[in-house]
């Protein structure tokens, strides 16, 4: 491949580092790809892992590779061996793609000193569905990341990469899952630094509040029978026994937005890989120490803002009941007393909507005001 200005390097696309995670495998822990003999046909991007972008479904549940890039001289030179880079893309969990023509590696592979690995995961549903228990323990999406990280420990030298020097980053969701994997027993000592861009495991949305309730709603409108009242094997067998587009048209009765996220493993599991609450770890001090960079984009608020008021039907909601949703907003936790809220809200609707208890389309500043009140209480206040 040629980079962004002139030099050229090597990619190595279609990587298999886990087994598929289809039929007895779905909703299961990754299971490590196997040696193959031969050469592998390394030359083409795999499809994504499978997504629904609105009415759209993309991707494959076969899914499970990973793409290597390295500069062309380093294939002259192994001895020397060069700092990793292992990208995380981001996308609430429920979406997003390492393909190489949306991630553009020719801009961080003109610097010819660095090997660039970007890896594949189960994101929604397929990547996050729980049962709160050993059945269906979830993080399966964390799980497959791990499991690439290990594969980049075990085979990274063979392109010319040193395994001491890797460097894990990823944006948004990415970003969350950075920071978990620096939180994680389950991923330590698989990487030396963390680069989180506008996401930590601390944002209220980063972690499921109950998801064996989320699991069997998810059932029930699958139509598996007794949803609410069976086993927890009974209700993975259910859902292995279902077709794709059965289990994206329950999803989206369910709703839109961030919905099959990391769990805490509460429960005894050999592979769990969070035992407690991000928030609690990072109070103790209990992981293990190691560079870490975090940072935001002022109008990183966009991503939540812009559908509120670009759409009248979206629009019209927020405004029918502008304080309660705008409370709602703030994600403050069930066990906070609202009397202390007195006053306050009035000071936040001066600050960001100018005293104005509605949005509007029309005027600049009422835009500006709704993405810099999600931006700050998403993203600022839980940096």
């Amino acid at each position: 491949m040629v980079g962004y200005r002139i030099e050229s390097f090597e990619a190595f696309m279609g990587i298999p580092f886990a087994m598929p995670p289809v039929k007895e495998l779905r909703f299961s822990h990754p299971v490590p790809y196997p040696r193959w003999a031969g050469i592998l046909n390394a030359t083409h991007h795999k499809e994504d892992c499978i997504q629904k972008d609105g009415a759209h479904i993309s991707g494959a549940e076969d899914c499970l590779y990973l793409n290597v890039y390295r500069p062309k001289r380093q294939c002259n030179n192994l001895k020397l061996k060069l700092p990793v880079m292992v990208y995380i893309y981001g996308g609430a969990w429920s979406s997003g793609t390492h393909n190489p023509l949306y991630l553009g590696p020719e801009y961080i592979m003109d610097t010819q000193e660095i090997i660039l690995v970007t890896i594949s995961y189960r994101v929604g549903i397929f990547g996050f569905l729980s049962t709160n228990d050993s059945v269906i323990p979830g993080n399966f999406g964390m799980k497959d990341q791990t499991l690439a990280l290990k594969w980049v420990q075990q085979n990274i030298a063979s392109f010319g990469g040193d395994p001491k020097r890797v460097t894990i980053i990823g944006h948004s969701a990415g970003g969350g899952s950075t920071h978990m994997h620096m939180l994680s027993k389950h991923s330590e000592g698989l990487f030396q630094a963390v680069v989180s861009l506008s996401g930590l495991a601390t944002i209220p949305a980063a972690i499921q509040r109950d998801p064996l309730s989320l699991a069997r709603t998810t059932a029930e409108k699958c139509n598996i029978p007794n949803a609410h009242n069976i086993s927890s094997m009974e209700l993975l067998q259910g859902f292995q026994s279902l077709d794709i587009k059965t289990i994206f048209a329950a999803v989206e009765q369910i709703g839109n937005g961030v919905i099959y996220t990391p769990v805490v493993e509460n429960f005894n599991s050999s592979n769990a890989f969070f035992t407690q609450h991000p928030s609690n770890i990072l109070t103790k001090g209990d992981y293990r120490p190691t560079h870490f960079m975090t940072g935001i984009l002022p109008d990183d608020g966009a991503v939540m803002s812009i559908p509120i008021w670009e759409f009248e039907n979206m629009r019209n909601l927020f405004n029918s009941d502008f304080d309660n949703f705008l409370e709602s907003s703030l994600l403050l936790p069930t066990h906070f007393n609202h009397s202390h809220l007195n006053g306050a809200m009035e000071r936040i609707i001066g600050e960001y909507f100018n005293g104005r208890h509605e949005l509007s389309k029309k005027g600049i500043l009422n835009v500006l005001g709704i993405l810099k009140f999600l931006n700050d209480i998403v993203l600022v206040r839980f940096k």
